[in-house]
């Protein structure tokens, strides 16, 4: 399979489970302001290049990740995200990557491979102040 061809499969095989994520959190009908986004790396043989770092006050809800070749993979600090050698890994509905979290591309395999991820970016709200407070009537 030709890498355009693979692009485009990658392509048309995230979009469902970004519906489903966007559905199952209720964002769909509640008109959530998320971003789709898709990040693509090529990376070097053996390299790791960084692909993403979330932004302080947002979040990223990852529904694909994947992989071109079974000596790569997609992480999030330690933590490996593709799984089964080549192809997608799905989460669904969705793997939260909290704020200043990096997402990385590693590359074992001897060309340069390409990893994708695909999921919606979200503005973190602000933490409400407490309803309840105590006191020490001691």
């Amino acid at each position: 399979m030709t890498r355009n061809t693979w692009t485009t499969v990658v392509a048309l095989v995230v979009m469902l489970p970004v519906t489903q994520a966007l559905a199952a959190r209720g964002d769909v009908d509640a008109g959530n302001t998320g971003r789709l986004i898709s990040l693509t790396s090529q990376t070097s043989p053996g390299e790791t290049d960084t692909m993403y770092t979330v932004p302080a006050r947002s979040r990223l809800v990852v529904t694909q990740a994947c992989i071109e070749h079974v000596a790569m993979q997609v992480a999030m600090g330690g933590n490996v995200l593709t799984y089964n050698g080549e192809g997608c890994t799905a989460f669904a509905p969705g793997l939260m990557v909290a704020g200043g979290q990096t997402l990385t591309c590693g590359n074992t395999s001897g060309l340069a491979r390409t990893c994708v991820v695909v999921g919606v970016l979200e503005d973190v709200p602000p933490a409400k102040s407490p309803r309840v407070r105590f006191y020490d009537l001691q």
